[in-house]
């Protein structure tokens, strides 16, 4: 329900009563005393004259109730209701029917000041309600936040996310997305109760105003074990079990800050850096996130720059067969080089960019560039060299991915069986179908792909099984200590021979020592890359090793 909040509106329906009373009064005295009013060769009789001062009124009220749907309305109600009192009253004592018709219209004008005051707070519900889960949207939710951080009352505002929603839009369709929205909406509600007051923020986002003077964590792990419990959907008959997962951040009032749209910037900073640390994390708000917050801004802001004035280069690592020591071909690096050598490593920059749509500008400018240097050099060599790039998650995971790799291939003439696409075992929590899509359509045209940071457990073994993968790379993580190790080296033993049995090659990636070498070599491990034979390259360099 809207309330007087605004001293100016109180004031004015004030000022709008007190016209309407006088008004009223003076249609009393016009009506008992027959006043008349002379212009010019006629005269305005005194029910004409009711009639415009009635007509007044019911212009005054009208503002009344625009002004506030629920106070302006009770007070029109009272002014006409007094008119039809005295009317009905000096109809009769005057045994007349002259004042029937103030008194009808007075009955006309309270009927339609109800259909306008139901109108307007219909609109208000609406302008306030999100129509997908029947929650408060978030214009309500800061209105109702303003109010208590003006009131200097305490509590925390906390911003939930759900990591892994887009895979039912896209598997399913919008429609059954909404379903689950509204889904979630009441298992966040039910948990809640009376603690606090939901709202749905955009997309897969909820906000929350919790009241509760202490630690909201019991309150938000309680959301969260709800929403994660099994979700079934069903489709076309068949029963589709997903299991969400969110992140969660929080700022506390008046502790953080005291303004309501500061609130909702400081949670959002907070759940971002949840969402960071993985499924479930739950963050508060302090400075230190602030600032990282501005880091990764700056850092956004030097890759814009670099894109725009092609600051970025790229470096080859020779990949090589393990067993005579012959090049296989190229892993593609990015670097940055800013002219005041403010340069940023790639595990920094890259990590921003994935957050970011920047990383889908730098994997076509990683492929472009790479193809179009290497492209005729390829061409005119007499051996099978291949070109390995690397694809984000979020670039294989994103509809039409293939069809842009096919572009540049076709712009940059390079022979596509040349070209190896790698991509992480995480491409597959991203988007699994379009992934998957992409990796089929680029294998049609002869391109290989390669799975990178194999072991990291994003895959199962079905699923891999099931795509046309040629190369699978050991994360270098798993060839740690292999020297020492014999645990470490039946895993890796295991894993080539799975990859063996799937018709996969296996290269192992980070090998740093001769020791590390004869192992891998032991387990007849096919290709290597590392600093042992070879560390990044600059252009001129590895095609002088073609």
């Amino acid at each position: 329900m809207y309330k007087i909040n605004k001293r100016y509106d109180s004031v004015f329906l004030i000022i709008i009563f007190a016209l309407s009373a006088v008004l009223v009064s003076s249609t009393v005295l016009i009506n008992r005393f027959q006043i008349a009013l002379p212009l010019g060769n006629s005269v305005i009789r005194s029910d004409s004259l009711c009639g415009i001062v009635q007509s007044c009124i019911f212009l005054l009220t009208i503002f009344a109730v625009l002004v506030n749907y629920n106070y302006g309305l009770v007070g029109a109600m009272l002014v006409f209701g007094f008119q039809i009192g005295i009317g009905m009253v000096n109809g009769i004592r005057m045994r007349a029917t002259g004042s029937i018709p103030g008194v009808f219209n007075a009955a006309v004008s309270i009927f339609v000041l109800v259909l306008i005051s139901r109108q307007l707070a219909k609109r208000e519900r609406e302008s306030n309600t999100d129509l997908v889960t029947g929650l408060t949207n978030r214009r309500a939710f800061e209105q109702m936040l303003a109010w208590k951080t003006a009131k200097h009352q305490s509590g925390h505002v906390v911003y939930f996310i759900l990591n892994n929603f887009r895979a039912i839009n896209e598997n399913l369709g919008h429609r059954y997305g909404d379903l689950v929205l509204k889904e979630v909406a009441d298992r966040i509600s039910e948990s809640i109760g009376d603690r606090g007051i939901v709202c749905k923020n955009d997309g897969a986002e909820y906000l929350l105003l919790l009241t509760d003077k202490g630690n909201p964590i019991e309150a938000i792990e309680k959301i969260m074990k709800a929403v994660g419990e099994k979700l079934v959907v069903t489709k076309d008959g068949i029963n589709v079990n997903y299991f969400l997962t969110c992140s969660a951040g929080v700022a506390s009032f008046p502790k953080d800050s005291n303004d309501a749209s500061t609130l909702l910037k400081h949670a959002d900073v907070a759940m971002v850096d949840a969402r960071h640390r993985g499924a479930g994390e739950i963050s508060f708000y302090d400075s230190k996130l602030a600032n990282g917050i501005a880091h990764q801004q700056e850092v956004e802001r030097k890759i814009k720059e670099c894109l725009e004035n092609n600051y970025f280069y790229l470096v080859y690592q020779p990949q090589y067969k393990l067993e005579e020591k012959a090049l296989r071909g190229f892993e593609t690096l990015i670097r940055m080089d800013r002219p005041d050598g403010e340069n940023i490593s790639p595990g920094e920059f890259i990590g921003v960019a994935e957050r970011t749509e920047l990383i889908h500008q730098i994997d076509n400018y990683v492929l472009r560039r790479a193809m179009w240097e290497f492209g005729s050099i390829i061409r005119n060599a007499d051996n099978d060299i291949v070109l390995s790039i690397n694809v984000s998650a979020k670039g294989m995971g994103r509809a039409g991915f293939a069809e842009t790799v096919k572009s540049i291939i076709n712009e940059t003439d390079f022979p596509a069986n040349h070209l190896e696409i790698e991509l992480t075992e995480y491409s597959f929590s991203e988007s699994a179908e379009h992934t998957v899509e992409n990796i089929r359509v680029l294998k049609d045209i002869g391109v290989k792909i390669a799975l990178d940071d194999f072991g990291t457990g994003y895959t199962s073994l079905i699923q891999l099984l099931r795509l046309p993968i040629d190369l699978l790379k050991i994360d270098k993580s798993l060839i740690d200590d292999i020297e020492t190790s014999q645990q470490n080296q039946d895993f890796i033993d295991s894993v080539i021979y799975m990859g063996h049995i799937m018709d996969c090659e296996v290269i192992s990636e980070g090998v740093e020592t001769d020791e590390q070498l004869a192992v891998l070599k032991e387990h007849k491990c096919d290709f290597v890359q590392g600093y042992v034979w070879g560390k990044p390259l600059s252009y001129d360099t590895a095609v002088s090793m073609i």
